[in-house]
């Protein structure tokens, strides 16, 4: 346009407005296409916005906003996205300070504020125009968490720039450095929209569901944690309200992180008002701990189930909260689960003496470790049915070495010394009926393997009156403090001079030599949960042996054809816990083997304790039990105690009474009620014989080597409730007799022995048995001393128990390291001529290779008898 042109008003105006029309139209098109528009495309007239026309259908002016800068990508993506790994791996807030994350929501939570950073970020540093009002509600959300964060950390962050300097202060300051971040974030957006309204809304929206997201982590939090408080109640009123919130409300994860000690008190506003709450009516401690011990019973009641169980399939969180250190190291139970610490190999070898009614098994384990830490590998073995541990071994150095047997404070206070200097002790002590409890430590870190043997004496059941047929029930893992290895199987070889038999899945009998092998790999669930057993057949004949050992002495064993004596008072006690809910039909089942006459009662723990009086079988009273097992609700855990209380109590009172408990897992002694029990039996005139039937495997804490439950009796679940139980009530009701055995300890090759007046001497014309029975017979020769309940007695218990090297209610064993660790304790360590090793059959293949030598040794006779020198020899 021409100056003169310019001087013109209409003809400016026409220009000026072509122009508006022009940047419109390319700002339009720009904003379409998601291009940012240029600085130097600004038309005249505006100040770092793109003009639009006013007319019908214009476009809101949208500002240029400044570029986003490279720091604050840094501070409020970059750092809080690190800082957040570092505590999901390594739980340094949660173990010295507070836990920002203590479930899966808070950390969800707090990475929604890089993630909102960085898309407040992405959208500044494109100008992009994309969905303004979900970029301003992240924003506000960002800002929102990150304050609330910062605040709970303020009141360390002057210690936190200190310990900058060293880097432990990076983790606290992490909160002001992204709520810095998202803060210019908002400045930046807000920019871009002159109408305020249209930022600030969405904005508000977002500060909102922040609040509302922040409140609502923490509610599972604090009703766990009032929860907890209300069950640690001594009142019962209030302790039963507390479960019943907790099994409704309660977050799981966090029973197990208090479980184990571990959890600090979280952030959450309403969980700092409770914790106030509990310190006020003096519940709970200030820095929001409970006791581990009190925490896993409040547990068990909840879930019914053991402490360790879940925490083998707990969220990652909760796992992540459990790596630090393990409470139950060196104690008397195993505890918590130790992620990273496997069983690595199992191997089982047995061998059974079908003539003399006995077996021997001995299992080795290899436990590897993959932490970075020393840990303690802890497990509860089940034995067959009046079995003994006579031999434990650890690998020392890559050589196996014998354990010590003394008495059990003798040895346990032994193994703790060693635990401490962090040397190479392995503790196995008995755990209950038929039980014992094996620890070993230390496994070392990083991959380290650490490699324990447990032999077994056991003898064998008989299925009839007759004794032609006889049984062993294999031992099994029912509690442990690890994992199992990816695809792990137990691998198994047992055999016999007689024919074996089991229908167990993994298992396969083939001929060896002049007897039988079972070999083959089992799984664990086939060994815990559906227990194998193996049939073998006898001589019906052999009712008679005696054995010797070099080491310790003599015995006599005579299988009587008089049967054992049937009970005359049957007392059921049931329990009513969740995990028996799925078993009251097969348990109702059962009871019809019961013979017409015979007097049985019945306790049900339930949360409230019902009874039966015993009264005579009859179709009516088989009735009632069925209609009060049926009315339990079977939630959660339930304490046993009083119901064995009523049952020993009622039983007491028979000449031949017996008491069947069967139960789910009894994980814990209850605080309240522990003392209880032990008081009722001490007063019992005639304590019961007791039968103990586990309907899942699992710890019993609640009996642990009480003088009463001497005598206690594990019935192995073989993986039908009702099968096992008909065979055990045929048994005690005397409907299926069997036959009794007698052992008797004699006079052997030890002086001291055959110096005491009451071994009667052996006979010379009694066949000889298996060296086993001498194990057996002093087993229960302990048994009868500590049963007096004498002190003398059950000091010559545990001399006799340490003479035999057996593991008994009063004895244990440990395998130390050194030889003067054994002389600081005053042990005796045992040799490899004490070692009850299994006993072999040779294989087809070994007589083959024995005929194969004679026949060559023959020739060479025969052909040095005609060679050169005989015919030397007939020449001249």
């Amino acid at each position: 346009m021409s100056s003169d042109d310019a001087k013109r008003p209409d003809l400016a105006a026409g220009a000026g407005h072509a122009g508006t029309m022009i940047a419109e139209a390319v700002a339009n098109h720009r904003r379409r296409t998601g291009e940012p528009p240029r600085a130097s495309q600004t038309p005249a007239g505006t100040t770092g916005t793109l003009a639009t026309g006013t007319g019908t259908g214009a476009s809101p002016p949208t500002v240029v906003a400044p570029m986003p800068r490279g720091f604050a990508l840094f501070c409020g993506v970059i750092y809080p996205a690190l800082v957040i790994l570092i505590e999901a791996t390594t739980r340094y807030c949660a173990k010295n300070l507070f836990d920002p994350m203590p479930t899966w929501w808070h950390t969800a939570l707090l990475a929604a504020v890089p993630i909102a950073n960085l898309i407040a970020w992405v959208t500044l540093y494109r100008q992009s125009n994309e969905a303004p009002r979900l970029v301003a509600a992240a924003n506000g959300a960002a800002v929102g968490v990150a304050a609330f964060y910062a605040l709970a950390f303020l009141p360390i962050m002057p210690l936190a720039v200190i310990a900058i300097l060293i880097g432990l202060g990076l983790l606290p300051l992490a909160p002001a450095f992204s709520l810095w971040a998202s803060l210019s974030l908002t400045g930046a957006l807000k920019s871009r929209h002159p109408a305020g309204h249209r930022f600030a809304k969405p904005f508000a929206a977002g500060l909102g569901i922040a609040l509302c997201g922040i409140v609502a982590t923490d509610v599972p939090l604090i009703v766990t944690r009032h929860g907890v408080s209300l069950a640690m109640s001594n009142d019962t009123t209030e302790r039963e309200r507390g479960i019943a919130l907790l099994r409704r409300f309660g977050s799981r994860d966090l029973l197990l992180q208090m479980g184990q000690g571990h959890v600090r008190q979280a952030v959450g506003p309403l969980a700092f008002l409770m914790s106030w709450e509990g310190v006020f009516n003096g519940r709970l401690p200030r820095n929001g701990h409970v006791p581990h011990l009190a925490a896993r019973e409040v547990h068990y009641r909840v879930t019914g189930e053991p402490f360790s169980m879940p925490a083998r399939n707990a969220t990652p969180a909760a796992l992540a909260a459990m790596r630090t250190f393990d409470r139950d190291l060196g104690g008397t139970a195993v505890g918590a689960t130790v992620p990273g610490l496997t069983l690595a190999s199992s191997r089982i070898d047995g061998s059974i003496a079908a003539n003399d009614a006995a077996a021997y098994i001995e299992w080795v384990f290899e436990v590897t470790n993959a932490t970075s830490a020393l840990q303690e590998a802890r497990m509860t073995l089940a034995l067959p049915p009046g079995g003994v541990v006579a031999r434990v071994t650890l690998w020392v150095n890559g050589v196996e070495e014998e354990a010590a047997f003394a008495g059990r404070a003798q040895v346990r206070a032994a193994y703790e010394r060693v635990v401490r200097r962090s040397q190479d002790p392995f503790l196995v002590t008995t755990g209950g009926a038929d039980r014992v409890l094996a620890q070993a430590f230390p496994v070392p870190p990083n991959g380290g393997t650490m490699t324990f043997k447990v032999g077994i004496t056991a003898p064998l059941e008989f299925e009839n009156a007759d004794g032609a047929k006889a049984r062993l029930v294999m031992p099994a893992i029912i509690d442990r403090n690890f994992g199992f290895g990816e695809g792990l199987r137990h691998s198994v070889w047992i055999e016999s001079k007689r024919p074996l038999a089991t229908a167990t899945v993994g298992l396969h009998a083939a001929p060896l030599g002049a007897g039988t092998r079972l070999v083959g790999e089992i799984s664990d669930t086939s060994l815990a949960r559906t227990r194998p057993v193996i049939l073998v057949e006898r001589d019906a004949s052999h009712r008679i042996a005696q054995a010797a050992n070099p080491e310790t002495g003599a015995a006599m064993q005579e299988i009587m054809a008089l049967p054992v004596a049937a009970a005359d008072t049957l007392m059921l006690v049931v329990d009513g816990s969740m995990s028996a809910g799925p078993h009251v039909k097969p348990i109702l089942a059962a009871l019809a083997a019961l013979p017409d006459g015979l007097r049985v009662g019945l306790v049900f723990a339930g949360e409230t304790t019902r009874s039966l009086a015993p009264t005579p079988w009859s179709p009516q009273h088989k009735a009632a039990i069925a209609s009060l097992l049926a009315s339990g609700d079977y939630v959660g855990g339930v304490d046993n105690t009083e119901p064995l209380i009523t049952a020993v109590s009622n039983a007491g009172r028979g000449e031949r009474t017996h008491v069947l408990w069967i139960h789910g897992p009894q994980p814990v002694r209850f605080a309240s009620t522990k003392v209880r029990l032990e008081q009722a039996a001490a007063r019992v005139a005639r304590a019961p014989q007791l039968s103990l039937y586990a309907l899942v495997p699992g710890p019993n804490q609640l009996l642990i080597d009480a003088p009463w439950t001497i005598d206690a009796r594990d019935i192995p679940n073989t993986g039908d409730v009702t099968a096992d139980l008909t065979r055990a009530l045929r048994r005690i009701a005397g409907v299926d007799p069997v036959p009794a055995v007698r052992r008797t300890l004699l006079a052997g090759a030890d002086p001291d022995q055959a110096s005491e007046p009451h071994l009667p001497p052996p006979v010379a014309t009694v066949p000889k048995g298996s060296e086993h029975l001498v194990r057996l017979a002093a087993h229960e020769e302990v048994l009868r001393l500590v049963r007096s309940g004498k002190p003398a007695h059950r000091d010559a218990a545990v001399q006799l128990a340490g003479a035999h090297r057996l593991v008994t209610p009063v004895s244990g064993a440990v395998v130390l390291e050194t030889k003067r660790q054994y002389q600081e304790a005053g042990l005796t360590q045992g040799h490899k001529g004490q070692a009850g090793n299994v006993p072999t059959v040779p294989e087809p293949h070994e007589w083959a290779l024995i005929l194969m030598a004679a026949a060559a040794l023959g020739w060479f006779l025969l052909k040095g008898r005609n060679g050169p020198a005989g015919d030397m020899a007939g020449a001249a």
